[in-house]
């Protein structure tokens, strides 16, 4: 995030979290990954911020449109949702809240009662029903404003898992050859044999 706040290029942020991933002996990340890793862990980001918003307005601007950029890129699910309004307090947010994808630059704009009046929107209600499958992509089907971030560290390399659950788990780590097995058995047994 340092990065991005100070105005680094591309090229640059890269070059820097390479230099923090190899001070924790990870080299095995291309540059288009670490890219790819770093503008989703930003848009992300970018959107719970905005989610924050989005509910602080919510008394006067009720309303969500999903808007897709409509680019040669985008995927075809997406685009079948542009334009889709709902109510904020729509269960559906939960799940289509954009970003929905890798890359993903489908955004929200919110609307005013007067909004959706000048403009003949029609607002859709999902009857709480989730969006038919497939439309999110797999993994994206979160809002990442409501939702706290936990890592899934069973799709991390072994390495990166270990070095992951040694720094956020001290304690843990350095007392858990004092405990008895009974007492680890919370923790998933794939975990625990990195520990």
């Amino acid at each position: 995030i340092e990065s991005a706040s100070t105005g680094q290029n591309r090229k640059a942020m890269v070059r820097n979290i390479k230099t923090e991933l190899k001070k924790e002996g990870i080299t095995s990340y291309p540059d288009s990954r670490i890219a790819l890793m770093f503008e989703s862990n930003v848009r992300q980001a970018y959107a719970a911020g905005k989610w924050q918003g989005i509910t602080e307005a919510a008394d006067m601007m009720p309303y969500l449109e999903y808007i897709c950029q409509m680019l040669p890129t985008s995927r075809d699910r997406h685009k079948q949702l542009n334009g889709h309004v709902y109510r904020v307090d729509d269960p559906i947010w939960q799940t289509i809240y954009p970003p929905n994808g890798y890359r993903c630059k489908c955004e929200v704009k919110q609307l005013s009662a007067g909004d959706i009046r000048r403009k003949g929107l029609e607002v859709l209600d999902s009857g709480g029903k989730p969006p038919a499958p497939g439309t999110v992509d797999k993994g994206w089907d979160t809002n990442p404003g409501m939702t706290a971030w936990e890592p899934e560290m069973i799709k991390y390399d072994k390495d990166i898992r270990a070095k992951a659950i040694k720094h956020e788990y001290k304690y843990f780590y350095n007392n858990y050859k004092h405990m008895s097995r009974q007492t680890i058995g919370i923790i998933d047994d794939d975990i625990s044999d990195f520990i």
